[in-house]
């Protein structure tokens, strides 16, 4: 990924936008597009100058009115981000970051959304140069920029995000299609296995967080109204560490767990399914539980290891599970950093997700 060139930003949108396209033929919409992109880019761009420190000044050439007011939230939230980070040792010195155009839509006579992928890679610093720290949390977000042209020009009105992807139900399959999780399913109840391998298991995560394996697992469902791929990938990510697929043919049985040519069982796409065959097949279980609302130190994750899994249940917390999480690394003081599917994330620094989490309930997962 490449680094944004602010100055290029600003000198074209000095020079050229000051008489503004207007939504009509296709030469104006492609002018259209450049030009709402860059202010997107622009705006992108001083979110994560201040979440980084970075220095900004090029951004600050541009009229902050046509995107400030869209932003101010997330201005706040970088800073306030970079505050708790570095009360506890930890903080992003620096970024790359690309905004990718999607598509364009209009929504009514002078607004227009933008729906565009943006990559960035944030570097991580601790306050003791941690060597087993990762070096980079990259993660691709969507956004949709919506515009509104005022005065002859066009100015962001807001900047929709999906941390976790923008999906309607919990993962692979809509609520009607799943079965609940049995959370007091007896432990052992089938042979279970045992040594699973965990570099495997990370070492697919790392191929995969990204450029999806389509060639073995061609769906996925982390588009909107599919739910969210996180499941999908965490039960590729197992497979790839030992854990076998089962024989029966009941995709709804929380005793199934498979992917085939035509379809895939509950528990390999759902968060409580899966928790649910985990536990019956004693392939797992969960080895510690905390809410996002307080600072642990590193041996609070003792209990954890690369290639065991973390979950979260979003608020209002309701026991029912919407997220799946690998864990990739651990530094030297024993904190966990995270990767995972929808949106993809590479070691996501369990510091930042708490932040962004407030009091969403966890469990961690060791996973045999």
């Amino acid at each position: 990924m490449i680094r944004i060139s602010r100055t290029l930003l600003v000198i074209l949108f000095l020079c050229g936008m000051l008489l503004l396209p207007a939504i009509g033929s296709a030469q104006s919409n492609v002018q259209t597009q450049e030009h709402l992109m860059q202010i997107a880019r622009i705006a992108l761009s001083v979110q994560l100058d201040n979440l980084t420190a970075t220095s900004h000044a090029d951004s600050l050439d541009v009229d902050p009115s046509v995107y400030g007011v869209a932003i101010q939230d997330q201005v706040v939230d970088a800073r306030g981000k970079r505050a708790f980070l570095m009360q506890r040792g930890f903080w992003y010195s620096g970024y790359t970051t690309n905004l990718q155009f999607a598509k364009m839509e209009d929504e009514d006579s002078g607004s227009v959304t933008i729906h565009a992928i943006e990559h960035t890679a944030l570097q991580i610093a601790t306050d003791i140069n941690d060597p087993l720290a990762p070096k980079t949390y990259e993660y691709e977000l969507p956004h949709n920029f919506l515009f509104a042209l005022q005065k002859n020009q066009w100015v962001l009105v807001s900047d929709e995000t999906a941390p976790f992807g923008f999906a309607t139900d919990t993962d692979g399959s809509s609520r009607k299609e799943t079965m609940p999780a049995d959370n007091n399913v007896a432990d052992s109840v089938l042979p279970g296995v045992v040594n699973i391998n965990r570099s495997a298991v990370v070492n697919y995560a790392y191929q995969y967080w990204q450029n999806y394996n389509t060639s073995v697992y061609p769906r996925s469902f982390g588009g909107y109204g599919q739910g969210g791929d996180c499941t999908n990938f965490v039960s590729q990510a197992m497979r790839a560490g030992g854990w076998s697929p089962t024989g029966g043919w009941d995709w709804r049985s929380p005793s199934e767990w498979w992917y085939g040519a035509l379809t895939q069982t509950y528990t390999w796409v759902n968060v409580n399914n899966f928790y649910s065959f985990m536990r019956y097949t004693n392939r797992g279980n969960t080895v510690l539980t905390f809410v996002a609302n307080f600072s642990p130190v590193g041996s609070f994750f003792n209990p954890l290891a690369t290639g065991d899994l973390l979950q979260f249940d979003a608020t209002p917390t309701n026991g029912s599970y919407d997220h799946n999480m690998i864990i990739t690394s651990k530094d030297s003081r024993g904190y966990i950093y995270l990767t995972y599917h929808t949106t993809n994330t590479r070691d996501r620094p369990i510091w930042d997700l708490i932040y962004a989490t407030p009091n969403y309930s966890y469990r961690g997962i060791r996973i045999y």
